[in-house]
């Protein structure tokens, strides 16, 4: 072979080399796979703060139902006849409330700071790729631009919602979303998915040959009037135009770094915190009744309500437990959970009327304000049947006393003893009566409080520890034709006979004084 077919052999085997090369060069177009990544995780961005709003609200709502499900457990509590079934209402009352607090105290100390964080994060890097796509999808004219659509070098529209085919509205358009949404689609565990993300450190320049970006051309012949002294970042960093016209490359986020102090550029940044953010939500205390004998929750509302905190009072915290909600738990939760919704106020309370299912009232402030009176109500009437309990000793007590008194015939005998004394002033009658004042003086525990002149029982006391007529009626026993009568049932009560007295007095009063005013 001559030495002319020798180069002309070496000129065809460099060519193709030399067009690669070119293919490559300083201003060259990025290719799809640059940028069509960058739109589709831009795009899922939006999704951030309709997610994180939608998360609180959630939360919120989740601890408002739990105060309001505790405050009508605790009424409940008060309205069930059977003892146990109040028992298990106020603990899970109790295990409501807990769970509230805690739901609280993640929203106070941790969900609102992350979710700022995530959003913020988010939002910034998504601005951030949002302005350079703009940019470079502006910069195009008839036959040169800086984004390709495919290897053979076809130039990509710019459209308000799509650059190509390519959803990329390059603006903050939070979708409104009836649920939470997981970027599962751009995101996993480890970082951003390859599909929506670059490869680290590779050549992105398109290979379609003569479509030029003046954008990414660093020399004098392009973005500036002289080569620039350092690379050039758009996107926040994600593409890098070498200073030296040689390549087009980018930093790697497909994997978030092993802990948040390491998070490498602002799209690892960001990554984290939306990790953050999901694992904030999985702390959170859902209304879960299924399994709920195993919570450490509604195992310490035992303890600490039916046991006044004596862990072991009931055997294994479990145990306790089912002894409460027996097994299945959730069934038996469910099931007290309805018969508290379906049970019904028994009289007017509150402001709220009678008949009215507890299910119907929505608001927690007005459980507080029917179980604060139906407490009171409670008060009222144990403070009665202690008064009731207490008359009802004193009556045996003085009964007792005077029959004592009362088998005393002799008159020594019966002045002798330290609470008689033989009376003949009060009714006329000779007879060992029990005298309170005489008691008293002699250091005798008394319970009758009212007496007569001389310390014997008032007629009126005599009279009104009677409470049914036939021993309302046997004062008068032994009376003599024609004496006034000591006692007798008058409006269902035993009254002396000075009560007739006053109330005809009284009525003569009234009738006059009406005469008076029609004459």
């Amino acid at each position: 072979m001559t030495l002319s077919c020798l180069l002309l052999a070496g000129l065809a085997i460099m060519l193709p080399l030399s067009a690669e090369k070119a293919a490559a060069a300083a201003g060259d177009s990025l290719k799809a796979a640059a940028w069509q990544p960058v739109c589709q995780l831009a795009e899922a961005l939006n999704k951030v703060p309709s997610n994180s709003k939608l998360r609180l609200r959630a939360l919120i709502t989740t601890t408002q139902g739990q105060r309001l499900a505790a405050a009508k457990l605790g009424v409940y509590a008060l309205l069930a006849e059977e003892a146990q079934e109040s028992k298990a209402a106020v603990v899970l009352a109790a295990w409501y409330s807990r769970l509230a607090d805690l739901n609280d105290n993640l929203l106070k100390t941790t969900l609102v700071d992350t979710t700022i964080d995530a959003v913020a994060s988010s939002i910034y890097v998504k601005g951030r790729a949002d302005e350079a796509l703009n940019i470079l999808a502006q910069a195009k004219t008839t036959s040169n631009g800086c984004l390709l659509t495919d290897d053979s070098g076809t130039l990509a529209a710019n459209g308000p919602a799509k650059i190509g085919e390519t959803p990329c509205s390059r603006k903050l358009e939070p979708p409104v979303l009836e649920s939470y949404e997981k970027l599962d689609e751009v995101m996993d565990a480890t970082g951003w998915k390859s599909s929506h993300a670059t490869t680290a450190k590779a050549d992105l320049a398109g290979s379609g040959g003569d479509k030029t970006c003046k954008l990414l051309t660093v020399d004098g012949a392009g973005f500036g009037a002289a080569k620039l002294d350092a690379d050039l970042e758009l996107g926040g960093g994600l593409w890098v135009v070498n200073k030296d016209d040689k390549q087009i490359k980018t930093v790697e986020i497909k994997k978030g770094s092993s802990t948040a102090t390491k998070t490498g550029n602002m799209y690892q940044h960001a990554w984290h915190k939306l990790q953050a953010l999901d694992s904030a939500e999985q702390e959170t205390k859902p209304n879960a009744t299924e399994g709920a004998e195993a919570t450490s929750e509604l195992q310490a509302a035992i303890t600490n309500t039916l046991h006044n905190g004596q862990e072991g009072a009931a055997g294994q915290p479990e145990t306790a437990v089912l002894a409460v909600f027996p097994k299945p738990t959730g069934t038996s939760i469910n099931n007290l959970l309805h018969r508290a919704n379906e049970a019904q106020l028994p009289e007017k309370i509150a402001g709220v009327n009678a008949k009215t299912k507890l299910r119907s009232i929505v608001d927690t402030h007005k459980f507080q304000q029917i179980e604060g009176a139906l407490i009171l109500q409670l008060k009222n009437e144990n403070a009665k049947l202690k008064t009731s309990k207490s008359d009802e000793q004193k009556d045996d007590e003085s009964t007792k006393n005077q029959i004592h008194c009362n088998s005393i015939a002799e008159v020594e005998k019966c002045n002798a003893d330290p609470k008689c004394s033989y009376e003949t002033k009060t009714d006329g009658t000779k007879k060992c009566k029990f005298n309170s004042t005489k008691a008293k003086e002699k250091g005798v525990t008394v319970t009758q409080t009212q007496t007569g002149g001389d310390g014997t029982t008032a007629p009126s006391d005599r009279c009104t520890r009677h409470k049914d007529k036939p021993n309302c009626e046997k004062e008068n026993e032994g009376q003599k034709p024609g004496e006034k009568a000591k006692c007798g049932w008058i409006e269902e009560k035993c009254r002396d006979s000075s009560f007739l007295l006053n109330k005809q007095f009284a009525l003569s009063m009234v009738s006059a004084a009406f005469v008076a005013l029609l004459f």
